[in-house]
């Protein structure tokens, strides 16, 4: 059975694959040919996607049933991190978010026109063929100067082609996902938060398929807590900064370092711990509170899942689970009534919130009949 799951599983990713050209805009004329001939009718594409996403959970739950068992082995976990990312990096990344076209467009600002991204918006550049296939060219930067630099690389490295800087772009994601991974394992010497985290399907939908940023973040926070573990202040300081500079998200967890500066004479698991579910708790509220500025995006569930690999009890892991299925579900609503005002918006909430609290509850009735 094992056997069998381990070779169906680089099939089923290819076919994703191949399932997310079926998405191509319209105006993509780089692979126009595609979205003339590769056309499946709403309805069936939505429930494609749903199936897509139930199998890939499926496969996600019992590769970490294996692992529990001690019956896959980390050469075997190693695999299907790698495997997972090759065949994900050739796919269309607009199945969900058109955000990495944002990402190109910035840079483009920024290296092309030699303008200043945080005042000069894309829309600003009539004419430019990037502008078909954004959805918010109307918007300044969003993301802070550091993601601007990073940016640099692959948008320099296109030499101006639009489909080779997608690609490059997706690459520079693939690496830092690769990246946090293996700092997942340096900090805990084990497989199980690295594949709790690497083969969770709204993380590799997120990062591998859509491309989104947040990993490059996460990798700097990560970065700053391991150079803090081993009382590297200054490096640890300069990487908390960049992540900041990043995505601003991670900007409260500068109270956790001004909490390490104040027990600095402790060390030891127990206080790592500490560090690292205050960073857990910092990173939940923040996700929390982001509807404040726009919605709560899928993709923000990254801030903390890396946290719930290294130190989630059973229970927290479950509800990491489900709210991950509940996330990549907010995609429905949109597509059942291609708009984001009316329904949408409530129907997204009640598919996020409702399953956590049902288990949340099962929990806490749990908890008070087991004293009985």
């Amino acid at each position: 059975m094992k056997r069998v799951v381990l070779f169906s599983y680089p099939v089923f990713l290819l076919i994703v694959t191949i399932f997310s050209f079926f998405f191509v805009d319209t105006h993509f004329f780089y692979l126009q040919w595609v979205f003339e001939h590769l056309q499946l009718q709403r309805n069936l594409k939505i429930f494609l996607l749903l199936i897509v996403i139930i199998i890939f959970f499926s496969y996600y739950v019992y590769f970490l049933h294996l692992l529990q068992l001690r019956k896959l082995t980390k050469r075997e976990g190693i695999f299907l991190i790698i495997i997972t990312a090759l065949c994900l990096l050739p796919a269309y990344p607009t199945v969900f978010s058109y955000d990495i076209f944002n990402y190109m467009a910035t840079a483009k600002v920024a290296y092309f026109y030699k303008e200043n991204p945080y005042i000069v918006m894309p829309i600003e550049f009539t004419g430019d063929p990037i502008l078909r296939f954004m959805h918010a060219p109307n918007k300044t930067a969003l993301y802070g100067p550091v993601w601007i630099l990073i940016s640099a690389v692959p948008y320099l490295l296109s030499f101006g082609n639009f489909l080779v800087g997608m690609y490059l772009f997706k690459v520079l994601v693939m690496v830092f996902y690769l990246l946090v991974l293996y700092l997942l394992f340096k900090m805990s010497k084990n497989m199980f938060p690295v594949l709790f985290f690497g083969l969770n399907p709204l993380v590799v939908i997120e990062t591998l398929l859509s491309g989104h940023n947040d990993i490059v973040m996460v990798w700097f926070l990560l970065l700053f807590l391991l150079c803090i573990f081993r009382s590297k202040y200054g490096p640890g300081i300069t990487f908390l900064v960049f992540s900041i500079f990043i995505k601003y998200a991670t900007l409260p967890v500068v109270a956790v370092f001004l909490f390490i500066r104040k027990s600095k004479f402790q060390s030891g698991k127990v206080w790592r711990t500490t560090v690292l579910r205050w960073s857990m708790y910092l990173m939940v509220i923040v996700f929390l509170l982001s509807f404040l500025r726009e919605e709560i995006y899928p993709w923000y569930a990254i801030w903390f899942l890396p946290f719930v690999a290294l130190i989630g009890s059973r229970k927290k892991r479950t509800l990491a689970v489900i709210l991950s299925v509940s996330l990549l579900l907010r995609y429905f609503p949109y597509y059942i009534f291609l708009t984001p005002a009316g329904m949408t918006a409530l129907v997204k909430s009640l598919i996020t919130f409702i399953p956590v609290l049902t288990v949340l509850f099962y929990f806490a009735i749990s908890h008070v009949w087991s004293k009985k």
